[in-house]
């Protein structure tokens, strides 16, 4: 069981995925030379990261 640091709340907190850095760095060079793969930075996992909170609280837990 996953225990939150801040309210001491246990259980499995949100987990939200969100295109990296990175991602947006691909995303660009693709607007700006490919113009039709473009969307890829935004389906590819491996240009995401995953940011947590907790579920009672809110707070950032990554």
């Amino acid at each position: 069981m996953f225990k939150c640091p801040f309210c001491s709340r246990e259980g499995p907190p949100i987990v939200q995925k969100q295109v990296s850095g990175a991602g947006w760095v691909v995303f660009v060079l693709l607007l700006l030379f490919c113009l039709p793969l473009c969307w890829l930075p935004f389906v590819v996992s491996g240009l995401k990261e995953e940011k947590r909170k907790c579920v009672s609280c809110g707070s950032s837990l990554s």
